[in-house]
């Protein structure tokens, strides 16, 4: 594996662009505010901070253009979200406090426009955009318009729908929409969402959006479009969650839950036009109380919604002509927790690639696979602390030691220690009186060709489980010593997987047919203090992103007999401030 030098970076907003084409990285290069003590109130440098938003050719690393923001000049206290649109033209930074959002066009750099959520301003004179940017509204990708007014260009302002109470509308969620020409931007309290149109200067509504904030979709189909929901903890959702929203693989259709006089409602849109005309289909969900979240097949046939996991255990799939194909629900076993039986439902989703299958994991620490024909279980994974699968599961042990003792050569400095079953994994004690208990699947998901499934349970947060559905049984079982955060399939090699602990440390597992339980690797970064708390794979694979607290960098897996060549990289631009 080889690496890029670091690069300095804020609160991990970096990310790929859709195309694969570009790095965007924020870096808060000065802060804008002071704040003497804890109980004083912030008060703002004369001259502002300054944070800057950095542009590089994900090939090379080389810097294609730098955007600087002025922080509270341009009414930004930080960002705290940036997220590219689909066509990989526009690029966006929002800032959640303030309800302001600032985008970008990355072919025409003379393009800015400026949003402003209503309820934290009281009005347009309020408002200090900066004079270097111009006016104009992207009618098509890398159009150039200028300002007459002197010649002075301006950027672009979106008027609000009205004006409420400061901490009103403090942004739950900005992203773009499917089209790359609309910015849609969920609101707290308002239980709204707004699309806001870089063409035509309007804003639409969509009342009453459904939130969520239990279960995690961690299908690899969904669009990595934002870091939205993306961050250097284990992938599951906040407790500020999101909404139930999901678009469909060919960007076409956008299906939206719904919630009106108590009722829950699916909407499906065509992106083309959905904030201007009424949902071409709209269909109640009447098996389900309080649906939790709505998730499209890849293949853009059906539709997935679950139940609230507090309220029972059920999973029903529609079309998105409101026909319903088939009811789950799942029997209540008594066989968790530490006090007493304790039974709750969904926590994590996933399709598979084919569209075949679609997977559940529970509160429960199973796994359920559900197959398109009849919507029931055929196959439930249960994960156990006690490990005695027979000689084709292997289960690898990182080792407290560096001496070699000939079970698997020393990769990094670190030693895996092939186990004799039948063994134990730890686990976390269950507390069922405490709230938000770790418990259950958190995270699971299939490799590009969906033959492999991977999974881990947060009730055993240092181990991840490698199944084989043609098995039924995991082929091998990676044990760390410290938990996992962060795990994710290479979308070009389906037989290798990704994963981090906080550590100096990158660590992969790879399928190996010469290699009973596979070959694992742990290689260390080679850049001073840098813990790699979140990685993410560029969308057409070949790099990693590694993402420390206040660095990034990117990784080259290659094997031993690819011939793959790095890119010579310029020196940081940070290097001379």
């Amino acid at each position: 594996m080889e690496f890029t030098p670091p690069y300095k970076h804020s609160q991990f907003l970096t990310l790929f662009s859709p195309n694969a084409k570009y790095v965007a990285s924020y870096h808060l290069a000065q802060e804008g505010f002071t704040r003497l003590h804890p109980s004083n109130s912030i008060q703002p440098h004369e001259d502002g901070g300054q944070g800057l938003i950095i542009l590089r050719f994900a090939a090379t690393m080389d810097i294609l253009r730098v955007i600087e923001i002025r922080l509270f000049r341009d009414v930004l206290p930080t960002i705290t979200e940036i997220g590219w649109s689909p066509d990989s033209t526009l690029l966006l930074a929002a800032c959640a406090t303030t309800g302001m959002i600032l985008v970008w066009s990355v072919e025409a750099e003379s393009f800015k426009a400026v949003i402003q959520v209503p309820g934290i301003l009281t009005g347009p004179s309020s408002l200090a955009p900066p004079s270097s940017s111009s006016g104009s509204t992207p009618g098509s990708p890398g159009a150039r318009h200028t300002n007459n007014n002197n010649n002075t260009p301006k950027p672009t302002t979106i008027p609000g729908l009205g004006v409420h109470g400061p901490g009103a509308t403090i942004l739950r969620g900005v992203r773009f929409s499917a089209d790359s020409r609309h910015v849609l931007v969920w609101e707290e309290h308002l239980l709204r969402m707004s699309v806001w149109s870089l063409e035509s200067r309007k804003v639409g509504s969509i009342q009453h959006p459904k939130a969520t904030a239990q279960s995690a979709v961690t299908s690899y189909s969904v669009p990595p479009f934002s870091t939205l929901g993306t961050t250097a903890t284990t992938v599951s959702s906040s407790s500020h969650g999101g909404y139930a929203f999901s678009v469909r693989a060919d960007l076409q259709y956008v299906a939206m839950v719904e919630r009106r006089d108590c009722k829950d409602y699916v909407a499906i849109h065509a992106t083309e036009h959905f904030w201007t005309r009424p949902a071409i289909h709209t269909f109640a969900v009447p098996e389900l109380m309080d649906v939790e979240g709505v998730l499209w097949s890849p293949d853009g046939r059906y539709l997935a919604l679950w139940e609230n996991p507090k309220m029972d255990y059920k999973v029903v799939v529609y079309s998105m002509e409101g026909r319903c194909h088939g009811v789950y629900q799942a029997q209540d076993t008594g066989n968790v927790g530490v006090t007493g039986p304790v039974f709750m439902g969904v926590k994590s989703v996933c399709w598979h690639p084919g569209s075949k299958l679609f997977v559940v994991g529970g509160y429960d620490q199973k796994i359920r696979v559900l197959n398109y024909m009849t919507w029931t279980s055929i196959l439930e994974l249960e994960h156990t602390s006690s490990i005695n699968y027979g000689a084709k599961t292997v289960l690898w042990r990182e080792s407290d030691t560096t001496a070699a003792s000939g079970n698997m050569p020393i990769q990094g400095g670190v030693e895996y220690v092939k186990v004799e079953q039948p063994a134990q994994v730890p686990t976390v004690r269950i507390d069922t009186h405490k709230p938000n208990t770790k418990i259950g699947v958190g995270w699971c998901d299939f490799n590009s060709d969906g033959t492999l499934l991977a999974s881990r349970n947060e009730n055993m947060p240092n181990v991840l489980w490698i199944w084989s559905l043609a098995e039924q049984k995991p082929v091998t079982i990676i044990q760390q010593q410290e938990a996992i955060r962060v795990c994710r399939w290479d979308p070009s090699t389906p037989a290798r997987i990704v994963w981090c602990c906080g550590t100096d440390r990158v660590y992969s597992w790879r399928a190996d047919p010469n290699i009973l339980g596979g070959d694992i690797e742990a290689v260390p970064v080679p850049a001073e203090n840098f813990e790699v708390n979140s990685l993410r794979w560029c969308p057409e694979g070949g790099s990693l992103l590694l993402l420390d607290k206040d660095l990034f960098c990117l990784a080259y897996p290659f094997d031993e007999n690819d011939q793959y060549t790095v890119h010579e990289n310029t020196d940081s631009i940070f290097a001379s401030r």
